[in-house]
């Protein structure tokens, strides 16, 4: 059975995300991925002119499954804004579904590590911003800066809890998810407590 263009495409998105994110981004040739999908030059040329434009499709389609997570979230009826938010951010974490994640945080993998990133950030952080501005009009949060306090929130938390090259042991774990969740809350001008939750999540 012929495959559709998609089912193509989608195809050779697979095998180079495997390919890259096992090898390396840098050490990855398309002749590779040409052999190991079955295909002609022809044709991945057809779908992707060169091998940037292969990351670019892996990462636009993981990120583009992680806004889908987050904005259903986002139009959701939560009982508070800040499970509503929790559950957003961690709908960003890259997780297990995805065969780059042994590879991700490799020296070698920077580079795509450090887009998917840039990407989530810029497309998800209007989401979580909507809802923060929510609460703003119900008197929950008192920020002006509700954009700024989501990227701050995204780039810290990303950096210091899913870092594998950060090792704490448990009291600093503590000592750093008090801080992190006491100045989330001096932020946004949340009630003091009420991200409780979010500490207990990280913890």
């Amino acid at each position: 059975m012929n495959k559709s263009a998609e089912e193509r495409k989608n195809e050779i998105l697979d095998v180079a995300e495997r390919l890259f994110f096992s090898k390396g981004y840098e050490q990855t040739n398309t002749n590779e991925i040409v052999k190991e999908v079955g295909i002609a030059r022809g044709t991945l040329y057809h779908h992707f002119k060169n091998k940037e434009e292969l990351m670019d499709g892996i990462i636009h389609r993981k990120v583009t499954e992680i806004y889908i997570k987050a904005e259903k979230i986002s139009n959701a009826t939560y009982a508070s804004y800040e499970k509503q938010i929790l559950d957003m951010l961690f709908s960003m974490k890259i997780t297990d579904d995805m065969p780059m994640m042994d590879h991700i945080h490799q020296p070698e993998n920077a580079q795509i590590h450090n887009r998917i990133e840039s990407e989530i950030l810029c497309r998800i952080t209007p989401l979580i911003t909507r809802v923060i501005e929510l609460g703003i009009a119900e008197g929950v949060y008192t920020t002006k800066y509700p954009q700024e306090v989501v990227e701050m929130i995204f780039i810290y938390a990303n950096h210091i809890f899913d870092a594998p090259y950060m090792a704490f042991n448990q009291d600093q774990m503590g000592q750093k998810v008090d801080a992190f969740v006491t100045h989330l809350e001096l932020l946004l001008g949340a009630k003091q407590g009420s991200f409780e939750l979010l500490k207990q999540a990280l913890l």
